[in-house]
């Protein structure tokens, strides 16, 4: 009994040991946030008399995004020009996002084409077997006559006369004479019923179409002006600021000077620069150019995302009432409107 007892208590320590660390890691990934860092750059440090150029400001142009957790133990990102493909890396090792580079082919590719041309090679290895070693008996303008060999005889071909030849085509065509008398008399009333019933069916189909679509265009409109709908709207509409409000950056900045060769563009782009200043301040030090033309910008921003943040927004929209009693609303007439498209394809 005693051993009994000491067992079921090594159990249970390993069975909290195990919960332990399991609340430890779920612990970390709720709460250890994920950072990110944008940097971009446009440089035209000279002012020009020529306008602004797009290919020549995406030539100038570079910009960089990048992500960690958990002390860079995960991260990843993406550069352009540079790297203009999405990484992301767990300790030393590229789990998405791997590329060969300078176009050269992996090795599964070169087993592939290797096992091909093997494949081909054992294929003609087998038909020269076939044909017993020996190409110039059975080439492709030769046909074998199995018949002959059996039994050992060779049938005479027979001896066809241009005479018989065009005998045979003279009742061919007097054949197919005869036929498209007969039909003619009786195709003209067969197009007339077939071009009618056409139309009638496109009429049909035309006539179906558009009943569905106002049926699906007063069912959404009776959706939309629901107070049902009005609620969920503001539910998920505060529920995405807030979202927004803790996922953009915490700090960015834009500086630069930026000319049009225009003073009032400089002056439009003033005062849009001051109706946006209790949103920008002390995020944008941006210099207008009056006379010429320039584009010298350089951005950063960085900030951070708590997964548990997301987990619970998903989870108030998931439970709430409303929410999801729209979004089976339309689910459902969104199901109904495929089934009746493919209904109406089978009987098509």
């Amino acid at each position: 009994m005693a051993a009994f007892l000491s067992v079921l208590s090594v159990i249970g320590h390993i069975l909290l040991i195990v919960l332990v660390v399991l609340a430890a890691v779920l612990l970390v990934i709720l709460f250890v946030p994920v950072r990110y860092r944008l940097n971009g750059r446009i440089t035209d440090p000279e002012n020009r008399d020529e306008p602004l150029n797009m290919e020549m400001l995406l030539q100038r142009t570079t910009a960089d995004f990048s992500f960690s957790w958990l002390i860079h133990l995960v991260r990843g990102g993406i550069s352009y020009p540079q790297k203009p493909n999405f990484t992301v890396k767990i300790l030393w090792f590229t789990v998405f996002g791997a590329q060969n580079r300078g176009g050269k082919k992996t090795d599964g590719e070169k087993t592939g084409n290797g096992d091909n041309k093997k494949h081909r090679s054992h294929k003609v290895h087998k038909n020269h077997e076939k044909n017993g070693g020996d190409d110039s008996a059975s080439g492709p303008g030769t046909v074998q006559n199995p018949g002959a060999e059996e039994s050992g005889t060779e049938k005479e071909p027979e001896i066809k006369t241009d005479s018989d030849d065009a005998c045979r085509d003279k009742d061919d065509t007097g054949k197919d004479a005869e036929k498209k008398k007969e039909t003619a008399s009786g195709s003209g009333e067969a197009a007339g019923s077939s071009r009618m019933e056409r139309l009638r069916c496109k009429l049909q189909a035309f006539c179906g179409k558009m009943k569905r679509i106002s049926r699906n265009i007063r069912y959404y409109l009776s959706i939309l002006e629901s107070p049902r709908f009005e609620a969920a709207f503001n539910k998920v509409k505060d529920k995405v600021l807030r979202l927004l409000k803790k996922v953009l950056p915490s700090k960015w900045m834009l500086r630069g000077t930026v000319g049009f060769g225009d003073p009032e563009k400089a002056g439009l782009l003033m005062e849009a620069m001051g109706i946006l200043w209790p949103l920008t301040a002390g995020h944008m030090d941006v210099t207008p150019e009056f006379y010429q033309y320039r584009c010298d910008l350089e951005f950063h921003a960085k900030g951070k995302i708590f997964i548990i943040t997301l987990l619970v927004l998903f989870l108030q929209l998931y439970f709430d009432k409303n929410v999801k009693i729209i979004y089976h609303a339309l689910r459902k007439d969104s199901k109904k409107t495929k089934k009746s498209r493919r209904s109406d394809n089978g009987g098509k």
